[in-house]
């Protein structure tokens, strides 16, 4: 584990050689729940210009399978919303076998930032309403 001081991001370095960070305060505030998924995502946000990046929490109410058939419970994803363009893209997606993003790594992905509008009425849109006040 190591600290970056000058981003106030806590990482950790996972065997696979993919460091994790999340803020070193994160608070998680609850977005949307609904029978299926429970929502989180952490007040920490990052502004760069039009563009916000947030860390997200999807807790599945039933588990998911992996392509290696092991269950999924839920994820963390890095998402980043371009709030003038009313756009969102995912660049990490991590899933674990516990609820909050806690337990074992299931499944690891990076992804160059490709946005795709935002939905109206979706999760997406409540995630930009809180992100891009």
């Amino acid at each position: 584990m190591f600290f970056l001081s000058g981003w106030g991001r806590f990482c950790v370095v996972i065997l696979a050689g993919y460091a994790l960070c999340m803020p070193l305060h994160a608070e998680w505030r609850e977005l949307s729940s609904t029978a299926e998924n429970q929502f989180w995502y952490d007040d920490a946000i990052e502004r760069e210009g039009d563009k916000v990046t947030v860390w997200r929490i999807t807790d599945f109410s039933t588990p998911l399978t992996n392509l290696e058939g092991k269950e999924v419970r839920s994820e963390k994803t890095r998402t980043t919303i371009d709030c003038a363009q009313k756009k969102i893209a995912d660049s990490q997606v991590t899933r674990y076998a516990q609820a909050h993003a806690t337990g074992e790594v299931m499944n690891h992905y990076e992804t160059p930032v490709r946005f795709t509008r935002i939905a109206p009425g979706s999760v997406d849109a409540l995630l930009a309403q809180s992100a891009c006040r």
